[in-house]
């Protein structure tokens, strides 16, 4: 079965895309929005939360939490990612433990740069050779989320990082991404910052509890003492 998790914030075509992945999807499925709106839509069609926590990231994985799939699908509420694209993910889940969506259509510079700087970092830290991990539109098998649990820190739309730092079986796949169907982008200068935040926590200090707890700091230690 699929579960299909949407983060949504006052986003006018849910109701729209809900019904579009009714039509395109006919594998056993079941969606999951996870909304942070001022008033909470009325949507029919799909299991509704309210979001405890901020940002799109932590809604991602709280709705995991209420989810029942072997496997997970994340996509936008915005109608950016197609519905027709869903099974198209799915499917190389039999191979790879996650697949992304890989962004075909024109970008914005800002996006462009933040996907530059994100892909990166990425190949540095993670060692996975993806060329656009931002794109926010993901297919990943129940025990990768599983393994994870809810953040504590606010993870923005880098929740995927998360989810590679668990295994380097990725598979990317292009993807038509159009422009929004309707309302404004949540895209922010800040999430540069949150991207560095998410890899600190990640690989960063990993590497410092490591080195902390290494026989080579303690016996160094030991020696400046």
């Amino acid at each position: 079965m699929i579960s299909i998790i949407i983060p949504s914030k006052d986003e006018p075509y849910l109701q729209n895309l809900i019904e579009q992945i009714h039509i395109n999807v006919k594998e056993r499925h079941e969606i999951i929005v996870v909304d942070k709106s001022k008033t909470t839509p009325s949507i029919k069609g799909a299991k509704v939360i309210l979001q405890k926590s901020d940002s799109l990231g932590n809604a991602v994985f709280e709705g995991f939490e209420c989810s029942k799939g072997d496997k997970i699908v994340v996509m936008d509420a915005d109608g950016s990612h197609q519905p027709k694209d869903i099974q198209k993910l799915v499917k190389w889940l039999d191979k790879y433990n996650i697949v992304l969506g890989m962004r075909k259509s024109e970008m914005s510079l800002f996006r462009r740069v933040i996907s530059k700087i994100s892909g990166w970092f990425v190949r540095i830290f993670f060692n996975v050779q993806v060329k656009d991990i931002l794109s926010g539109f993901v297919a990943a098998r129940r025990e990768v989320f599983k393994s994870i649990g809810i953040p504590n820190y606010t993870i923005g739309f880098k929740f995927v990082l998360l989810l590679i730092d668990r295994t380097n079986s990725v598979k990317e796949i292009p993807v038509i991404h159009p422009d929004r169907k309707a309302g404004r982008s949540k895209a922010k200068i800040k999430e540069i910052y949150r991207l560095f935040r998410v890899i600190w926590n990640i690989k960063i200090k990993g590497v410092k509890k490591f080195l902390l707890h290494s026989r080579f700091y303690k016996k160094f230690r030991g020696v400046i003492v």
